[in-house]
Parts: structure tokens; sequence; C-alpha cells
């Protein structure tokens, strides 16, 4: 009761109001009543399409798995509830996406967004992303997952991007695509885009925390082609800055080409 009051925000006697209500003093009928709420208990079994593996990309960035009392979870501000509902119906669930008080809504004043939580409450699927790399408080120690193949590295990378991630463009119309996370996880993003060929820094700053800038346009666009092409699932407003940086690059292109024939004309 305890740690359900704590994950909606409420006091213990107003959980055990709620469940005396429903289920009686004794709360016997918990044990045979038929779930509320579904979900495929086999889908993170094995990652093995890019929707499992951007979710554990999510999972890795804003997510969050306890495996007493058994609940997986990942939380977003209000202008990403898109990608709950996205992933929500990706994994067969109908659970509801709740709204989450926000203890940093009384930094941020008028500019503050609700926080919105998508909770898995099912034993064998926290226990299958427990395998994967998510379980108890391990925000801070996370790890470049052994399980990822290369051939889904750009979708658990998108996951990365969209929930731990930046990408923005300036007055200017220049690029730049963050990360930040742990060392660790920082040292497994910076080794991937070696070998991908993207230039980029792993920068760590006064407070130690780590980061991944990509700065350069057009190592930009190389970087963000390869995590969005044939794309099936991703977070839309940065999915709309990607197309927007291809627009932009193909009218700097076009601008090139117009000046080249005016060239080659005189």
């Amino acid at each position: 009761v305890s740690d359900i009051a704590k994950d909606f925000g409420v006091t213990n006697s107003t959980i055990y109001t709620r469940l005396n209500r429903r289920y009686g003093p004794l709360g016997k009928e918990r044990a045979v009543n038929k779930r509320k709420y579904t979900v495929d208990e086999s889908f993170f079994e094995i990652i093995d399409t890019q929707e499992k593996a951007y979710i554990m990309g999510w999972f890795y960035s804003d997510g969050s798995n306890s495996v007493s009392p058994n609940i997986a979870k990942i939380d977003v501000a209000e202008d990403s509830v898109d990608i709950l509902i996205k992933i929500r119906e990706v994994i067969g669930s109908n659970a509801r996406i709740i709204p989450m008080k926000n203890s940093a809504n009384s930094y941020a004043g008028e500019n503050a967004q609700m926080l919105y939580r998508l909770g898995i409450y099912n034993k064998k699927v926290s226990k299958q992303i427990a395998a994967l790399g998510i379980c108890g408080n391990v925000t801070y120690t996370r790890t470049w997952p052994e399980w990822l193949s290369e051939d889904l590295e750009p979708h658990f990378i998108r996951g990365l991007i969209d929930g731990d991630g930046c990408i923005s463009i300036g007055k200017k119309k220049g690029f730049t695509i963050s990360y930040y996370g742990t060392k660790m996880m920082c040292e497994g993003f910076s080794k991937v885009l070696s070998k991908i060929g993207v230039d980029h820094r792993h920068k760590i700053d006064k407070n130690g925390h780590h980061s991944i800038r990509i700065m350069k346009q057009a190592e930009c666009v190389k970087f963000a082609v390869y995590i969005y092409n044939d794309a099936t699932i991703y977070l839309n407003r940065k999915h709309d800055k990607y197309l927007e940086i291809k627009t932009i690059m193909e009218d700097k292109e076009q601008k090139r080409a117009q000046k080249s024939d005016s060239l080659a004309m005189v």
C-alpha cells in the first residue's frame, strides 16, 4: 500500500479506503479478480524488432523498474505524451496514462509541465525488463546493453535521444544533437558513433556529468538519417526537428546548385 501511495502521490489511508471500497475489508476478491489492464507478457522476452529496441531505449533513459512490487514505468513531460500512447499500443496494453505531480514545477513557475506516467504492473514483464538491465535505482550506473544487436542500435539510440537527448536548431540554422547519460552509456554511444563515422564529442562538465555532442551540420544530418531511416515509432516533436533539418539542408543544396548554374552561365 505504501508503495502504491508513493507512486500516486496520495496517503496510505486513501489507498486503503479505495481497496476496502472495491474489494471488501480483507481484499479476498483481489486474488481472483480479473486483471483490469492487459499487456503482451512475451513482448520483452527477446529484443528482436525495432519497436522493442526503441522502447528499451526509453527505459534506459526515462524509465524505471521495480521487481518488487513488479512495476515498470516510463515518465514523460506533457509535450511527450504522444509517445506513451504509441508505446502502450505496441506492447498490447490498455493501461491508463496517469498525470503525476512534478517536483520540478515549483522551480519552473508558469513554464512547468505536468508529468505523465505509463505503468506496467506485471510480474513477468518486470522480470524481463530487469534481465535487460533495468532494475532498481540504476539511474547513475546504467551501462551500454550487451544484448543489443548491431542492426537494432539505431532504434535503441533513437529511444535514448527521445528520452534523454536534444535536437536543436539555432537562429542561424545551425544544428546540435546532444545526449546526456552516465559515463558508461556515453562511452557505449561514442563507440557506435565512431563505428558509423559520425564526428562527435564526449564532454564532461565541472560537476562530472557526461554528455555526447554532435555539432557539425553534416554530422548531425548523417546521424539523424541513421536513427530515423525506416523508423516506425518515434517522439513526434523530435521527429519534426529532423524533418526541419532535412528541409534546411535541401534548401541550402538548392541554393548552391542555383549559384553554380548562374556562375556557369557567366
